[in-house]
């Protein structure tokens, strides 16, 4: 059960307010992997009437007040880029330099395969037809992955 105010100790204090129910719990998760004791206040109000976010003051994360800078600083520093690249993006073939041929960047992403003809057969026949494939892009000028487009 989500923890009220009046149900907390008065050593908790209100580090931030967030409208949606989700990104709130993001934020105590990641308090909580820093070894912070973090608690959600009007969480189950919101989740039931989200309408109601606004005029309460949404959703509440409580800290102990001793420990409000440093759980201050874990919100603030975000989610860094990751060192692993993502499972959905497809690795560059085999022999290829991972650069971009045309701007030299290493850095790509990925989006799925005939989002066109996925659009238009959704408009046509009623659902999407799509591939299951995803295709590389460059994240600096956008070109495809030449190699990746080939599979």
């Amino acid at each position: 059960m989500t923890d009220t105010p009046a149900e907390l100790p008065s050593a908790f204090v209100v580090l931030r307010s967030f409208t949606s129910v989700h990104e709130a719990q993001l934020a105590k998760s990641a308090l909580e992997a820093f070894g912070i004791d973090a608690h959600l206040a009007d969480e189950h109000l919101v989740s039931m009437a989200w309408t109601y976010s606004n005029a309460i003051g949404g959703v509440k994360v409580l800290v102990p007040q001793a420990r409000s800078a440093e759980a201050l600083q874990v919100l603030e520093a975000g989610a860094g880029a990751l060192d692993e690249p993502s499972p959905l993006m497809p690795p560059p073939a085999d022999g290829a330099s991972g650069a971009c041929p045309r701007c030299g960047g290493t850095a790509f992403g990925s989006r799925p395969r005939g989002v066109g003809v996925a659009i238009l057969s959704w408009l046509t026949v009623g659902f999407p037809i799509t591939s299951a494939g995803r295709r590389r892009y460059c994240l600096r000028c956008g070109a495809p992955d030449d190699d990746s487009a080939a599979r």
